[in-house]
């Protein structure tokens, strides 16, 4: 006998659910019930279609974790983390300069990704590191990366600072190419 599942979505999610058949009003069968069989785990969820050769890029949707402009990071650079560890490392050297050190936020790695991007440091203030962008192609997760800096005539803060922006965004597989501005 096999099992039969019903797809049931919760928070955006598909899960299997086993279907038992006196609950749908349905009448139990009349066959003598198999071996149990071995645990087969359902397959994963396919991955959204990537864009056809040709095709318009795909957007990304990402969501910020943090941005600012002081940080323990003072080199300028672009980090895509995909585990715990590498993670919290990352944050300890960023928070390195709080105290006490905020706690890491978390994130799901099982599904998602992040990426920091800094600036470097600077001698006042008035700069900032903005993430415009995320789009994915057949090749690449292509990143718009805004880095602004103040007018001439700006009046800004005359301290040292180290503008960053940390997002997250969906696992995937492909590089990262950015695109600075």
């Amino acid at each position: 006998m096999r099992t039969r599942y019903l797809v049931q979505w919760t928070l955006g999610l598909a899960m299997l659910v086993p279907f038992v058949p006196a609950l749908a009003g349905e009448p139990a069968p009349s066959c003598v019930p198999a071996p149990a069989p071995a645990c087969v785990p359902p397959p994963p969820p396919a991955p959204p279609p990537a864009p056809a050769p040709g095709a318009s890029p795909l957007p990304v949707a990402y969501a910020v974790l943090e941005e600012g402009s002081y940080s323990g990071v003072t080199e300028r650079g672009q980090w895509v983390l995909d585990a715990v560890k590498p993670w919290e490392e990352y944050w300890k050297k960023h928070t390195r300069i709080l105290f006490p050190a905020p706690p890491v936020p978390p994130v799901d790695f099982d599904q998602e990704m992040v990426l920091v991007v800094t600036m470097g440091q600077r001698n006042t203030g008035g700069y900032a590191v903005k993430v415009r962008k995320m789009e994915e192609t057949t090749e690449w997760l292509e990143v718009a990366v805004d880095y602004v800096s103040p007018s001439p005539d700006q009046m800004v803060t005359q301290a040292l600072t180290q503008p960053y922006q940390i997002v997250t965004f969906p696992k995937t597989a492909k590089p990262l190419r950015y695109h600075p501005r």
